[in-house]
């Protein structure tokens, strides 16, 4: 007994010590989504009048904007870091993609969709929030106009997230519910709010959602089901010029 209570004591007295550490290790879990992030900036918004695509820790491509403060659109990825091409260029907006990767031990969305869906998706929401307040000490940001999207998995977060900093959000490739997702269900915060999803959509279709978030936008908001395209729009005319129009209206 004696040797149980002394292996319990160490133990927990390890754990008082690691819980600190591991504050820690969250805190910087979150930032490096930020520090590690790729950064578009477009010609129209450089000194030089030449894009620059870049890494936001380096500072190269904040260095290079031109006076003035303009909108910026936080990009979430999906559950793989995603490859939106251009998708988002020319917008007239600075671009930032957090790379959730980037934060030590993330595991995948598959396990996280299978047995953690909640928590993960909050830590989704985290990442943007923690992008909207290292928008807020730019010189070249106009935190007036910020624009929060997501696709799939950061599509999910971009629906439910509620801590404020974004005019308006831009959901992609998710139908705001669902069997087994009723707790992540609807949109929830306000603001402008545009929905895309593919109708034929492998992915969610299957979750009995073929009206996606359409009852859940609320008025005066867009939703577009474009037919026959699946889970990444990236290459779909359609939606690319809702998300322009959507953009520009902010």
């Amino acid at each position: 007994m004696n040797k149980l209570m002394v292996r319990l004591t160490t133990l927990c007295t390890a754990l008082m010590f690691m819980l600190p550490f591991a504050t820690e290790l969250s805190a910087q879990g979150v930032e490096r989504t930020w520090s590690q992030a790729k950064i578009h900036v477009p010609a129209a918004l450089t000194r030089d009048g030449r894009a620059c695509n870049g890494v936001v820790g380096t500072g190269t491509c904040q260095s290079r904007i031109k006076p003035g403060r303009f909108p910026v659109l936080v990009f979430l990825h999906g559950s793989a870091p995603t490859q939106t091409g251009a998708f988002f260029h020319n917008l007239g907006t600075v671009v930032v993609y957090p790379d959730s990767y980037a934060r030590p031990g993330r595991f995948s969305g598959e396990q996280a969709f299978r047995e953690e869906k909640v928590p993960f998706v909050n830590m989704r929401t985290e990442e943007a929030a923690y992008a909207a307040s290292q928008l807020g000490g730019q010189p070249w940001a106009d935190t007036s106009k910020l624009i929060l999207a997501g696709h799939s998995e950061g599509g999910i977060a971009t629906a439910v997230y509620s801590s404020g900093g974004y005019k308006a959000r831009i959901i992609m490739s998710w139908v705001c519910g669902g069997q087994g997702w009723q707790t992540l269900s609807g949109i929830r915060g306000g603001g402008p709010i545009l929905a895309l999803a593919g109708g034929a959509d492998p992915i969610f279709n299957r979750l009995g959602q073929g009206r996606g978030c359409a009852s859940h936008v609320g008025w005066g908001n867009q939703h577009i089901v474009v037919p026959n395209a699946g889970h990444h729009l990236w290459n779909q005319p359609i939606a690319k010029q809702a998300v322009a129009q959507f953009v520009q209206a902010q």
